[in-house]
């Protein structure tokens, strides 16, 4: 009972009763809705905010935003079609990064960089099976999971395409999205 008091007043002091979406902002920290508002966890204290800023505002999420906002897809099939095409353009984004940023490495950065791409990549399909399992095991599979775990896997693969172009930036003073 004494957890439960603890617990209520805790969420009280905070601002959330019962109910409400304190989700939210934590989720909003690393998807932004403006250019202003933006997580540096992900980067280097010293990669500067001008070029954080200008990786949050791709070309790439402005474009998947405004065709979501225009969608009038409903059946399942439509919206997985729908953010597996958004899968593919980050995942190609990624593949030009990743091919660029080796253009200017040496040798021993390339063997550290291809090992790096490998763990990622094993990572990130071990986090979409065990995903599936997890829905599995605790409210069986619908059909939406497919699209949740396809959501997941763009945001790994965005962040991974942010953190080869900060590579790339603190290589070459410079980056550009393809």
């Amino acid at each position: 009972m004494r957890k439960i008091v603890v617990l209520l007043l805790i969420l009280i002091i905070s601002g959330c009763d019962y109910g409400c979406d304190c989700v939210s902002d934590f989720d909003s920290a690393d998807t932004p809705t403006d250019t202003t508002s933006y997580s540096k966890t992900l980067f280097m204290s010293e990669t500067p905010d001008e070029f954080i800023e200008y990786l949050y505002s791709n070309p790439i999420d402005a474009e998947m935003k405004k065709a979501e906002e225009e969608s009038k897809i409903y059946r399942t099939k439509d919206i997985y079609e729908f953010y597996m095409n958004y899968h593919t353009i980050w995942e190609n984004e990624m593949n030009i990064v990743y091919g660029n940023l080796m253009d200017l490495l040496d040798d021993e950065a390339k063997t550290l960089l291809e090992n790096s791409q490998v763990a990622w990549e094993e990572e990130s399909i071990n986090n979409s099976h065990l995903w599936r399992v997890v829905f599995d095991m605790s409210k069986g599979r619908g059909s939406m999971d497919t699209i949740l775990i396809l959501n997941q896997k763009i945001d790994m693969i965005r962040l991974r395409t942010f953190s080869l172009a900060e590579y790339h930036y603190w290589i070459a003073d410079y980056f550009e999205f393809a």
